[in-house]
């Protein structure tokens, strides 16, 4: 998506307003696209969670990569790589903002299919 394309160029430019010009743009085309339940748009909600923390905007990244993960875990469940990538997002977002402790209540599936436990 071209919107999508403009914003991570912005990205390596630097230019963090206009990522998020670009990302909020992508986000509002693939939620009427696709809808709010799939992943594509989960990935946008992933995009913008990103240039709102590149803009130091740590509250509002949070808000979205937590849209992200409830999106991706109804729509791929529980065990898929995506999943956890979201659940370490949020991790990665409480450290950058110095909110460690709720970072803590995050569950943690198990997973059936590779025969171990996150503990």
């Amino acid at each position: 998506m071209l919107e999508s394309s403009l914003g991570r160029t912005y990205s390596t430019m630097n230019d963090n307003a206009k990522m998020l010009e670009h990302h909020r743009n992508a986000l509002a085309l693939r939620r009427r696209v696709f809808g709010d339940a799939d992943p594509m748009t989960a990935n946008s909600h992933n995009n913008v969670a990103a240039a709102y923390h590149a803009l130091g905007r740590f509250h509002d990244a949070l808000a979205e990569h937590q849209v992200a993960l409830a999106m991706r875990e109804k729509a791929l469940g529980h065990d898929h790589p995506s999943v956890a990538q979201s659940m370490s997002n949020i991790g990665n977002q409480y450290t950058s903002s110095a909110t460690l402790p709720p970072a803590f209540a995050i569950p943690m599936p198990r997973s059936r299919s590779r025969g171990y436990r996150c503990r």
